[in-house]
């Protein structure tokens, strides 16, 4: 696979700590996780940003 190209659009606002409890919420809510697993998918999002 390709290596991702970079967006050319600025990055958004820094998620803030209710909407990473939120997509916390949102991922206990569908799957059972364990605090690192669920740690990781918040780490995924914020460097997402």
């Amino acid at each position: 696979m390709p290596p991702a190209v970079p967006s050319r659009r600025p990055p958004g606002p820094p998620p803030s700590g209710h909407v990473l409890h939120e997509a916390a919420l949102r991922h206990l809510a569908r799957f059972a996780a364990t605090r690192a697993g669920l740690l990781r998918v918040l780490d995924r999002r914020i460097a997402r940003w």
